[in-house]
């Protein structure tokens, strides 16, 4: 975990720099992560065993899992990065997701239920995953997912530490932070099928997905309906993601063009930090005036069955 505590330690420094006027010690904040799963921190060399020792280490592994989901090893991770930074306090962590890409989608929407309930004054999301350890790069290079000379069409790794303060309306306004933009509607739906699973990628829940945010966003035809992917090169998100579209233009017209933005183009698949390098890129476009339209919808689909859609808006919308 050592490349994620420096990952983590950069963005949170980089989260007080870039809000030095929020209310950090008066407020309850809590912090709500999204962490790559343990399990695939420890199986990446396995695959490079002969069957019997394969078979022993994957027995570890799981025991490995299993005693690593609870809270303590994030607990201790996001202390250490705190310690390192400067934090004041003892960070309080209410939540941590490890379903990958949609990972900061589940952090999002745990951390909205609890601002609305008036359990906290702050939330912190963060997305922080490194696809750059040898164990992971041997498991995705064994698995045939790697993009390599002889496979294109496959993961090209990155890395990223992503925190977003997110605060009610009201509460930015009484300390004039300048607002980055507005999350206005998370929608995670159950997929039946996984992308690991071998099954054909339907794309039915991820267009679930998009369809339960489209009424918020209030699209209409002739108009620009930004999207942006979690696209990383796989031929099976490639492929769930066209039977979605398809599925989309068959409901609604205003899907036939929309203007698509792939983060791993320009940073690489980031796992559990997609959502919030996501997040940054349409955050960016608003603040310096480059973005197509004046919402964005994130898609994301995890490796599991979890898929997911985050609709932003832009500042005083």
């Amino acid at each position: 975990y050592a490349r994620l505590l420096r990952l983590m330690q950069a963005g949170l420094t980089d989260l007080q720099r870039q809000v030095p006027n929020a209310p950090w010690k008066s407020a309850r904040a809590a912090f709500y992560l999204s962490l790559p799963h343990p399990h695939r921190v420890h199986t990446g060399v396995n695959l490079m065993l002969d069957e019997e020792e394969q078979k022993r280490k994957t027995e570890e592994a799981k025991e490995v899992e299993k005693q690593s989901l609870d809270q303590g090893v994030p607990q201790r991770l996001l202390e250490n990065a705190a310690r390192l930074c400067g934090w004041s306090g003892r960070p309080a962590l209410r939540f941590v997701a490890m379903s990958g890409h949609t990972g900061v989608a589940e952090a999002l929407q745990r951390a909205v239920k609890d601002l609305l309930l008036g359990q906290i004054d702050l939330a912190i999301v963060g997305g922080v995953d490194s696809l750059l350890e040898e164990s992971t790069l041997a498991w995705l290079l064994s698995t045939g997912r790697l993009k390599t000379p002889n496979v294109p069409a496959g993961i090209q790794p990155g890395e990223a530490g992503v925190f977003l303060l997110l605060e009610p309306n009201r509460r930015a306004k009484s300390h004039e932070s300048i607002s980055c933009g507005i999350l206005h509607n998370v929608c995670i739906v159950e997929n039946k099928q996984t992308l690991l699973s071998g099954d054909p990628p339907l794309g039915i829940g991820l267009a679930d997905a998009v369809n339960g945010i489209s009424e918020s966003a209030g699209w209409e035809e002739g108009q620009p309906v930004w999207l942006i992917t979690d696209q990383n090169g796989e031929p099976s998100r490639a492929v769930e993601w066209g039977n979605a579209i398809s599925r989309l233009v068959g409901s609604s017209r205003v899907y036939t063009s929309p203007v698509l933005w792939y983060p791993a183009v320009s940073f690489g698949d980031t796992g559990a930090a997609i959502g919030g390098m996501s997040l940054c890129m349409a955050f960016n476009a608003f603040l310096r005036g480059y973005s197509p339209a004046d919402n964005v919808c994130i898609i994301l689909s995890s490796e599991g069955s979890l898929r997911s859609a985050i609709l932003i808006k832009t500042p005083g919308s």
